[in-house]
């Protein structure tokens, strides 16, 4: 339960994470402006802060703590291979902006697979976790490590990352559409690389060696480093290669780049001449459907509402889209008007153009 003073303390802080200073940053730099402000609030000994694509909830980026980086892999396993306290899908889908692994486990975080194979050795003894949650779908994942010098993340500390995660939310759904888009990542042709089990490329072409340098940059990360979509969206494909046969796809994550340009990054699986299984990673920009899909979701239109924008991209009349989604013309002028009401835009033109080019209004 807030009080006076949590509520007045998280006002301040959203002031400081919404201000005009934050709205100049990337999103790279917001990240770090985050948790800059949150560490004068919440102490904590470490920390990663990752957006994600909204529709496979897979890291397109994260700023991290050194201690973090060293149990990175270890992270991304525990977290798509097996059943424990607080993984961030459960709290998505729970719609849960914030959750303490003490408090999950009603003091007896050792219940935690997590916390006795991964976060004891690291020397971590608590783990604060945000979801970013805006206009129903995640952005990113927010998590905060203490050590034994400081004590457990108590409750109110965790009732102001609760209050606090929305405004983090939307300005992370801000970034996901705006300020598109340059050409520096157009002139780069589509890539692949295979990876081996152990997320180890054995082979790679010029184009893909491009990418990975490019998401290298935007997350501030040496060559040795995997860039985290690449290691998400392995990881993910690693856990369902019992369930889907060789050669379909696995999983996919789609990334904004700092240009503005997005990429998309395919995993599938392979099977060399000897019978081991290797990964391919496919990265390709991302085609139009699914650009006007990622800002549909931004700026928060509802399922039948991204079915009808689609349409009016590609150029269909109203009389068109009643007819392909057997509505009445009614119904479809009903939902222009809350697609315009969303994002700002006052006429077809004007959202088709938006959609289509990035020249996107701030979502609403």
């Amino acid at each position: 339960m807030t009080t006076p003073l949590l509520r007045q303390k998280a006002a301040s802080l959203r002031r400081s994470i919404q201000g005009e200073r934050a709205a100049r940053l990337t999103t790279s730099d917001y990240k770090r402006h985050v948790i800059e402000v949150l560490r004068r609030a919440v102490p904590f000994d470490a920390y990663c802060f990752t957006s994600v694509d909204p529709l496979t909830l897979l890291s397109t980026g994260a700023v991290t703590e050194s201690g973090v980086e060293a149990i990175h892999s270890q992270l991304f396993e525990n977290e798509y291979r097996g059943l424990d306290y607080n993984r961030y899908a459960q709290l998505v889908a729970g719609g849960i902006s914030a959750a303490s692994l003490r408090y999950a486990t009603e003091g007896y975080p050792e219940l935690s697979e997590r916390y006795r194979s991964i976060l004891v050795s690291a020397g971590f003894t608590d783990e604060l976790r945000g979801v970013c949650l805006s206009e129903g779908h995640c952005w990113g994942f927010l998590t905060l490590y203490r050590q034994k010098v400081l004590p457990p993340f108590g409750a109110e500390e965790l009732a102001l990352l609760s209050e606090i995660m929305p405004a983090i939310a939307a300005e992370l759904r801000l970034r996901a559409i705006t300020n598109l888009k340059s050409d520096e990542d157009s002139e780069v042709a589509s890539g692949l690389v295979i990876m081996n089990q152990s997320l180890v490329p054995v082979l790679t072409d010029s184009a893909a060696d491009q990418w990975m340098s490019r998401l290298r940059q935007a997350e501030g990360i040496d060559e040795l480093t995997l860039p985290r979509p690449v290691r998400a969206v392995c990881t993910a494909a690693l856990t369902r290669m019992a369930e889907i046969s060789s050669g379909d796809e696995l999983a996919s994550v789609y990334v904004r780049m700092p240009s503005g340009e997005y990429v998309s990054l395919h995993a599938s699986r392979l099977r060399d001449t000897s019978g081991n299984g290797h990964l391919s990673i496919r990265f390709s920009r991302g085609e139009m459907r699914d650009y006007v899909l990622f800002q549909s979701v931004a700026y928060g239109l509802s399922p039948r509402e991204q079915e009808l924008a689609a349409l009016v991209t590609r150029g269909r009349s109203t009389k068109q889209i009643a007819e392909e989604l057997h509505i009445s013309v009614y119904t479809v002028q009903d939902h222009l008007k809350a697609i315009f009401a969303k994002t700002g835009y006052t006429s077809r033109r004007e959202l088709t153009t938006g959609l289509l080019t990035g020249n996107a209004n701030s979502p609403r």
